[in-house]
């Protein structure tokens, strides 16, 4: 069993190879050649071989493309083909022939066919040949010379096509019209023969009663060199653009490198400029060169592009080529003009002016007040000067030109006189220097003569040269053109404030005055302050006024005491604004205009109020005060304005007690006003207390009342021991009494201090502040009690100590005084 399905395997596998072997060589389709070249406008066979199986073909045709799936379309049913290809048929050939060819034919070609199977009623698919025949049609033949022997003695020509003639093909050479000998497809010539083999040459080729001509290619001699340029001049107007052409050549097998144009000089030899990267021409210049075209474009022409310019180039094996001449360029301003000549006769000559070559060649057009007017192409034309009709202004363009006109001339009629002044009223700062410009026109053909500047003196009178005036004969100054003039005055004063007028008189007598003038006003400046009482703490605006608005937009600068202000100020064109005022603030403010420093406004004071600051006592003297004499404290502080008040205030007691004791400036103390003391100032803005002063006395009579008690109590201590003395010690001599009277007599002085303290400053505002823990530097103040008397000489000792104010005066032999020194500020 299992050999049974074996063999049945291998019938059926040797069943299929050796069917499909067989189908293969049943139904096949062959082409002798797989590409066909063929020449234009003649014809072709394309061959072909099928072998169809026992049974026949059922049909066949030729196409140009395969489908897979349907049926391929015949080629014969194409329209464009119709009496135009046939199929040729014979046992087991199916050649194509296809006369004229064109272009359009070329591409691949197919043959295929169905057949017939062993049933009459089954037909085969599609049997393609494949590949198919690939047919190229030859539109045209090129000379080509071989590039590695041009620089050689024998230079390699070849009649190239695009594709492989068969071996029927046959060649034809010519050079200057004439016929060679060489029927080969490549041919040399000899470079060194001279005007043997100089010239162009050109090829036929010749396949299936047809030919194809080459294009003539110069190979040799110095007619393959040159740059012909298509004018020789060209003329552009001014602002607009022009191109010029030219073509170059070269010989066949050269590769061309590189080509530029360049403006002609004098030197010689070298590389020639490149215009492209000239700095005056490389943003407005456009180069091109390709197969054999040139060209140059040039944009907004200006006068100075006027010239000749050339086109250069070189190949790959030779110099630069370039021809003797170029093309010259003329740019040109076009330009009415009047000859002054007929300005007083009947008929005016005019002339559109324009450095052209050959100007007189070129057709116009003319325009009056923008209008064309017609049958006016010359150069010049002429006007009737007694006829409003030929009023008004002139201009003129030239052929290919016309949106290029020359400007306006008035030529005619009273629109051609005026006087026009670049500014109506002008505003300038005294003492400063202005100037007053006006554009002045005239008819074409004058010539305006001893122009000035003027102002009304009196009513119908003849105008005066304001240069020739006393007033003005140093500070005035004129120039301009025959257009613009312009008047200049300088250290300007308030008397020069009026109004100014411009003159001119003709080389024809016609006098004209500029009506209305200039009105010139001469402003001083001034600084305002807001508010008008300014406290610290204020938004303060400052602002440089004039009584008119000055003409140019000017900004301005500012001082402070004659120095410029800070920069942290802010300004905004004539203000200066403080926010918030500092009384550091307060000074003369002045302003100027920038570039006119030295014409400053007058001085404005700001005066910046404050409260009272800094308050402190200071003491009126130092050294030594002698007993009963009073010490004076004085109160002073900053304030703005001067405080009106002052007030001072004692603390007193165990517990001290706040008590107002006085009022003013300075005050005076005894020994029987001991106590701590500060003054209060007072203004319109507002008050500060001054810091805590110490008043103590050495030698005041209470310490001479605890001296003498103790005094007394001593002289009875000393009474009891002598009498004890003489109770113990009867037979002591009498000297021991003499000791006892001088040790009484000597007894220890007492001295008395009075310390001048000095309190640091301290913060604005002392009302509240506890005396406790403030560092105090002392004075001491010593006072030595005489032996003649029981008063006390005064003798100031200063020593300085840092002691606490919270310290108490239990030693009633010392007494302190404390004083706070400060500045006053009036």
């Amino acid at each position: 069993m299992q050999g049974s399905v074996i063999m049945h395997v291998v019938y059926l596998v040797s069943m299929i190879f050796f069917s499909g072997v067989w189908s293969q060589a049943l139904y096949e389709v062959t082409y002798p050649s797989k590409s066909v070249c063929a020449l234009k406008d003649s014809s072709v066979f394309l061959l072909c071989s099928y072998y169809p199986g026992p049974y026949g073909i059922h049909t066949g045709h030729w196409y140009r493309e395969k489908v897979l799936n349907g049926d391929p379309k015949d080629l014969r049913e194409e329209p464009e083909n119709r009496n135009r290809v046939w199929i040729l048929y014979s046992e087991n050939v199916c050649n194509l022939y296809i006369y004229p060819l064109k272009e359009s034919d070329s591409g691949v070609y197919y043959y295929g066919f169905k057949a017939r199977t062993s049933s009459y009623s089954q037909i085969t698919s599609w049997i393609h040949g494949s590949p198919g025949i690939n047919v190229t049609v030859l539109k045209d033949v090129q000379l080509k010379v071989d590039p590695t022997s041009v620089t050689q003695r024998w230079i390699k020509l070849t009649c190239a096509t695009s594709c492989r003639l068969d071996t029927t093909a046959m060649y034809q050479w010519c050079r200057n019209e004439k016929y060679l000998y060489d029927t080969q497809e490549t041919i040399y010539i000899d470079s060194t023969s001279g005007s043997k083999s100089e010239g162009s040459y050109r090829c036929v080729v010749q396949a299936g009663g047809y030919s194809l001509t080459s294009s003539d290619v110069c190979v040799s001699g110095p007619d393959c060199w040159g740059v012909t340029y298509r004018s020789g001049s060209v003329c552009g107007l001014k602002g607009s653009s022009v191109v010029m052409s030219c073509s170059y050549k070269y010989p066949g097998g050269h590769q061309f490198e590189r080509g530029h144009w360049h403006r002609k000089v004098s030197r010689s030899g070298g590389e020639p400029g490149d215009l492209s990267l000239n700095p005056l021409f490389r943003d407005r210049v456009e180069i091109s060169a390709d197969r054999g075209n040139c060209s140059l474009a040039i944009q907004d022409l200006k006068e100075s592009d006027s010239g000749e310019y050339l086109y250069t180039f070189r190949t790959a094996s030779s110099e630069w080529i370039a021809a003797k001449t170029g093309v010259w360029l003329s740019v040109t301003d076009l330009q009415v003009t009047v000859n002054p000549d007929t300005v007083r006769r009947y008929w005016i000559k005019v002339t559109c002016n324009t450095s052209c070559r050959g100007s007189s060649q070129l057709y116009y057009y003319w325009y009056r007040n923008g209008q064309l007017l017609e049958n006016n192409h010359r150069q010049d034309i002429y006007l009737y000067q007694y006829s409003k009709h030929w009023e008004g202004h002139y201009s003129c363009s030239i052929q290919g030109y016309a949106n290029h006109r020359s400007p306006d001339v008035c030529i005619l009629g009273q629109e051609c006189w005026d006087v026009t002044y670049a500014s109506e009223a002008i505003c300038a700062l005294k003492g400063s220097t202005v100037d007053i410009t006006c554009h002045y026109k005239y008819p074409a053909g004058h010539i305006p003569m001893s122009p000035f500047w003027f102002y009304d003196q009196e009513p119908n009178s003849e105008p005066a040269d304001l240069s020739l005036t006393h007033v003005y004969e140093r500070r005035v100054g004129y120039w301009g053109n025959n257009s613009v003039h312009t008047l200049r005055l300088a250290n300007l004063t308030e008397a020069d404030a009026r109004e100014y007028f411009f003159r001119f008189v003709t080389d024809k007598g016609e006098k004209f005055n500029g009506r209305p003038g200039v009105t010139l006003s001469v402003t001083s400046l001034r600084v305002n302050v807001t508010p008008a009482m300014v406290t610290e703490g204020d938004t303060v605006t400052l602002t440089c006024s004039t009584t008119c608005t000055l003409t140019n937009d000017s900004t301005f600068t500012w001082f402070k005491n004659s120095r410029p202000v800070p920069t942290k100020y802010y300004t905004d064109k004539n203000h200066m604004y403080l926010d918030p005022v500092n009384s550091s603030d307060s000074g003369l403010y002045t302003c100027a205009v920038r570039g006119e420093e030295s014409f400053p406004s007058t001085a404005e004071t700001l005066n910046v109020r404050y409260p009272p600051r800094q308050t402190s006592v200071s003491v009126n003297s130092s050294g030594e005060i002698e007993e009963g004499h009073t010490v004076v404290l004085s109160c002073s502080c900053q304030a703005n304005p001067p405080p009106h008040t002052y007030t001072w205030y004692r603390r007193s007691g165990p517990e001290p007690v706040l008590e107002k004791v006085t009022e003013g400036v300075n005050v005076n103390f005894t020994s029987s006003d001991e106590g701590l003391y500060h003054c209060e100032a007072h203004n319109e803005i507002g008050s500060q207390n001054s810091s805590v002063a110490e008043v103590r006395f050495t030698g005041s009579l209470q310490g001479k009342r605890l001296v003498g008690i103790g005094a007394i109590i001593l002289a009875v201590i000393l009474v009891f021991g002598i009498l004890l003395s003489m109770f113990c010690r009867r037979n002591r001599s009498s000297d021991d009494k003499s000791t006892a009277n001088k040790s009484h007599a000597d007894a220890a002085p007492v001295y008395a201090n009075i310390g001048a303290m000095a309190v640091s400053t301290g913060p604005a505002n002392t009302d509240n502040r506890d005396d406790h823990g403030i560092d105090v530097e002392y004075a001491s103040l010593q006072f030595s009690a005489s032996k003649e008397q029981e008063e006390y000489d005064h003798t100031v000792h200063i020593k300085s100590t840092r002691l606490s104010t919270t310290r108490r005066a239990e030693d009633y032999s010392v007494v302190y005084s404390a004083v706070s020194r400060c500045r006053l500020s009036r």
